[in-house]
């Protein structure tokens, strides 16, 4: 209950981690399913490899990236795994200057797939 009295179900405060281009590639781990990843105070791309999908256990990870500079956001699958539409070990990425808060949600949906559950901006799948 919050003090003015109302019980709030369901809410989870998520955890912001900001990754430069100093850090990138940055490596995202299974336990850091449900964070929140941005690339603030970035000068230069940054670019995030997803997990390696191993198992049944691995199936509904998810992670949010969003981008909060000019720079590039860009989002690696593990060899033989897929974002979307993009090839074995492909990527997505946003490239477009002027989208700052563009956003995008991962999730993996089998032992080699990611799906977007949801996106704001130009996401281009290679």
């Amino acid at each position: 209950m919050d003090t003015y009295g109302f019980l709030h179900k369901g809410y989870v405060k998520r955890t912001v981690t900001a990754v430069t281009q100093a850090s990138s590639p940055y490596a995202l781990t299974s336990n850091q399913a449900g964070q929140v990843f941005t690339n603030t105070g970035s000068t230069a791309s940054v670019t995030f490899n997803l997990p390696t999908i191993t198992d049944s256990d691995d199936l509904g990870l998810e992670f949010t990236l969003v981008k909060l500079t000019d720079d590039n956001v860009v989002i690696d699958a593990a060899a033989g795994e897929y974002i979307a539409d993009s090839s074995a070990g492909g990527q997505i990425q946003n490239t477009t200057a002027g989208e700052t808060y563009a956003t995008i949600t991962l999730v993996s949906v089998s032992t080699s797939q990611w799906m977007v559950k949801g996106a704001h901006g130009t996401w281009t799948t290679t």
